[in-house]
């Protein structure tokens, strides 16, 4: 019997590797700061209360926020466990579906570590996003499932073809392309249609429908909150049709590009005077095929939204759900090619760009604003808040300027409830103190939005009650302090 090689050890170890690697980013993430991003405030914010619909993004990520609230309470810690499970989550159920594909756990371990290898999923993911890495794992799911339906067909593998849908669906409202993509590709190919062309996929849509029925009610009851940000598609539009053509397909390509390019590098730098040295199960090139005809097919569908709707911008991260692929495709075609020193390379280089991830993370909020670079991590909302407290509030109603604002106060005020001029829905007590905050920095006074706000609310206008001001130096930077202006009033 022959001793299993490194390459091997370290394949059959990636699961275990896997998990500590997130469960370092959480401690790093608590670590950093007890203030929050933005689109984690904007999750605190959500997080008042349960709802079908959250305005333009959909509910999942909020519904499972709440979830670990109740558990680990309010704050930086729920969060980054809620980001951090997903993620691994979306890199184990990659390690699977390879591992199903190739029946080779070198190859299923380096799809998974070649995750990262796209910034917006490694580095991206944990500086900022958060219903970005719901829809990666809602992709990694589906793509399990995808090829459990395509190797088995049972009962129980379209049921989960159908929950990874759902759960697509419930993270961002791209997701479909990816999903009708690889369904639609695996019909054009003989050794798949069986799999998708019979009665048995019903199965799928059924659970599907059920998971989706209630917030798909929601959607169409609030068309106006939903298309809310629809706006970003078309914010560069001109007179010239053509123009608007080609400024969304460019976007595109340049979108696929950017995201690909370290990927498309590292595995091309790998290749060079390469030369076939092993073999694959037979199945591993037909899955290989089908995911490259997917992105090809997803691809084709956004040109045609493109131009049927002259989409003029295209951001990188949201193609996450359709490129989310392309590790999967790059380990499945090139690890034929490469001899084991070459494929220890890459294990070698996604293991560098893992460890540049958490010192960067660190480094941006510790040493960012050594350089003049602060970041929403660096507020003291503890020692601003005990100055509101001092200026007379301790709970009730708060209205607040903006969304990173209102989170980091909420954490601080957990018996009030916070309202934004982007999330106004929330249904305020009718009894304690009002307080009007902003952020007053550059010595901006109240914003009109925060006025109108209060009027809507209260019924009547702030009034001539002069504004107070509290400031304090800000986490892990001396020279930087954060102002705000702050207005208590009573019970309207």
């Amino acid at each position: 019997m022959t001793r299993p090689s490194s390459l091997d050890r370290l394949a059959t170890a990636m699961p275990l590797i896997i998990g500590v690697y997130f469960a370092v980013q959480v401690a790093v993430r608590v670590f950093i700061s007890p203030s929050l991003g933005k689109d984690e405030a904007e999750q605190v914010l959500l997080a008042q209360e349960w709802a079908w619909g959250y305005g333009s993004q959909p509910p999942l990520y909020t519904w499972m926020a709440i979830l670990l609230f109740r558990v680990f309470g309010e704050g930086v810690l729920a969060l980054a466990l809620l980001k951090n499970l997903l993620l691994a989550g979306s890199y184990l159920l990659t390690y699977a579906a390879v591992r199903r594909m190739a029946q080779n756990n070198v190859v299923a371990a380096l799809a998974a570590a070649s995750l990262l290898l796209l910034p917006e999923l490694a580095w991206e993911s944990q500086r900022a996003l958060t219903h970005s890495i719901l829809v990666v794992f809602g992709s990694a799911l589906f793509t399990y499932a995808f090829v459990r339906v395509l190797q088995q067909g049972r009962a129980v593998d379209y049921a989960l073809l159908g929950l990874g849908f759902a759960v697509g669906c419930l993270a961002k409202f791209n997701f479909p392309i990816v999903a009708i993509a690889m369904l639609f590709a695996a019909l054009t190919m003989p050794g798949f249609r069986a799999a998708i062309a019979t009665p048995r996929f019903l199965i799928a849509p059924a659970v599907s429908a059920v998971l989706l029925w209630q917030p798909a009610v929601w959607l169409i009851s609030n068309r106006d909150a939903t298309l809310s940000r629809a706006h970003k598609l078309t914010m560069t539009q001109t007179d010239s049709l053509i123009m608007n053509y080609v400024s969304g397909v460019w976007g595109l390509t340049w979108g696929v590009g950017i995201f690909l390019a370290l990927l498309a590098a590292v595995y091309g730098v790998a290749l060079v005077r390469s030369a076939p040295g092993r073999s694959l199960d037979a199945s591993a090139a037909r899955f290989a095929g089908v995911l490259m005809r997917s992105v090809g097919i997803a691809l084709a569908l956004c040109v045609i939204l493109i131009i049927a709707f002259e989409v003029t911008q295209i951001k990188d991260r949201w193609l996450q759900p359709l490129l989310y692929l392309g590790p999967i495709i790059a380990a499945l075609w090139a690890y034929p090619r490469l001899a084991a020193w070459r494929v220890a390379a890459i294990f070698t280089v996604t293991g560098l760009c893992a460890a540049m991830v958490i010192a960067l993370l660190v480094l941006r909020t510790v040493a960012g604003p050594s350089f003049d670079r602060p970041n929403p991590l660096n507020g003291p909302y503890g020692a601003l808040s005990q100055q509101i407290r001092d200026a007379g509030f301790h709970n009730g109603r708060v209205f607040a300027a903006f969304n990173l604002l209102g989170g980091n106060i909420r954490l601080q005020f957990p018996d009030s409830v916070v309202i934004s001029p982007e999330y106004p829905n929330f249904k305020l007590p009718a009894s304690g103190k009002s307080l009007l905050v902003w952020d007053a920095t550059r010595g901006d006074p109240i914003p009109g939005k925060l006025v109108a706000l209060y009027k809507k609310f209260s019924g009547k206008p702030v009034g001539s009650q002069a504004p107070k001001y509290v400031s304090a130096v800000m986490l892990h930077a001396e020279r930087h302090r954060l102002r705000l202006g702050v207005i208590v009033l009573p019970t309207p």
